[in-house]
């Protein structure tokens, strides 16, 4: 069966989905990175954090998608003592081979993720 999304290229550089069924993209035709880092990462995790200093976090994502949120989680917990557990669903896994044009990993200059996010 064929994928039906389609690799695209956002504002930031980075990449993200267009599903061909719906019309719809998996991220800000903006930035991908951009809109994770900035509402995912800074408004949602390390805001709940600093709100809750020294406890631990449970997230449930509903669409596991590029794995771009999952990805910027685990950098944060390799880099801050931050304590997590992280539930994902996604009813529609992507091909190794539409993952592996992901480049994440590499836009975000850390070498440990690499290997982590394949």
């Amino acid at each position: 069966m064929a994928e039906t999304v389609k690799l695209i290229e956002t504002g930031d550089g980075s990449h993200s989905l267009l599903n061909l069924s719906m019309n719809e993209t998996y991220h800000s035709l903006h930035g991908a990175l951009q809109e994770s880092k900035h509402v995912f990462i800074r408004n949602g995790l390390q805001y709940w954090f600093q709100q809750n200093i020294g406890k631990s976090v449970s997230i449930l994502e509903v669409g596991f998608g590029t794995g771009l949120n999952v990805l910027l989680t685990l950098q944060e917990a390799l880099h801050t003592d931050a304590r997590f557990t992280f539930t994902t669903q996604e009813p529609f896994s992507l091909s190794m081979e539409t993952i592996q044009q992901l480049i994440y990993p590499a836009l975000l200059n850390d070498n440990q993720l690499q290997p982590l996010f394949t």
